[in-house]
């Protein structure tokens, strides 16, 4: 038995598997999100408010996370072996390109994975720890 999926709305199903993101939704969301919860970890020495590329990738690799969440257990999910595929759609292409923005630190997707960064924001603003 299949789970219903729920999508976030800035995301759309294209085909199994298949994920669109839509970068002028999801970023303000995710970053407001970020920036305004209340169980703020006071660790993170990066400053809210302030759009960085630690800030972008933060955001984007949390979308990632929701997309994964809500797809885990749908009949929309990949075959078994297959890869979900996030697609990101971002009309402007300047806004939220990291190379705009400062580095802020620990921008490296890798290195903000492996410290659990990541998870520790996504644990927070998803599930108020």
């Amino acid at each position: 038995m299949f789970r219903q999926l729920s999508l976030p709305s800035w995301a759309t199903l294209i085909s199994k598997g298949r994920v669109e993101i839509r970068a002028q939704e999801f970023y303000p969301e995710i970053l407001k999100e970020l920036w305004d919860d209340e169980n703020w970890d006071e660790t993170c020495q990066e400053q809210r408010g302030s759009l960085s590329q630690y800030w972008l990738e933060t955001a984007y690799q949390i979308a990632q996370k929701d997309v994964r969440h809500a797809i885990s257990g749908t009949e929309s999910m990949p075959k078994r072996g297959g890869a979900l595929h996030i697609m990101v759609k971002d009309t402007d292409k300047t806004q939220y390109s990291q190379k705009q923005y400062p580095e802020g630190k620990n921008v490296a997707k890798d290195i903000m994975s492996r410290s659990g960064e990541i998870q520790k924001h996504y644990n927070r603003i998803r599930f108020a720890i």
